[in-house]
């Protein structure tokens, strides 16, 4: 599978995942890397959640891609970590009285 994403072939992505190849953290960096809407497309098309950290104290996905015409130029990456952090962590604070 690495090889079609660095290919950018998002059919044979997408018939290895549908074959029931598990997508681990290493394929997801790789499309990262390859900047590839059509293996994005491939992985969501086979059940993966783009919106899902990649790490405990990591963004999703998503946050990687988004173009950085969308942020605010005083949005850092630290922010979107944050942002992505800030609901569990106000969860696992709460208080029900």
């Amino acid at each position: 599978m690495y090889r079609a994403i660095d290919e950018k072939k998002p059919q044979v992505v997408s018939y290895v995942l549908a074959l029931g190849l598990k997508l681990e953290r290493l394929a997801i960096e790789r499309a990262l890397d390859v900047k590839s809407v059509d293996i994005f497309q491939a992985f969501i098309d086979n059940g993966w959640d783009i919106n899902a950290p990649l790490g405990e104290l990591e963004a999703s996905p998503l946050a990687y891609v988004l173009p950085s015409a969308l942020l605010p130029p005083s949005f850092s990456f630290l922010h979107i970590c944050l942002c992505n952090a800030l609901p569990d962590m106000l969860t696992d604070s709460l208080v029900v009285l």
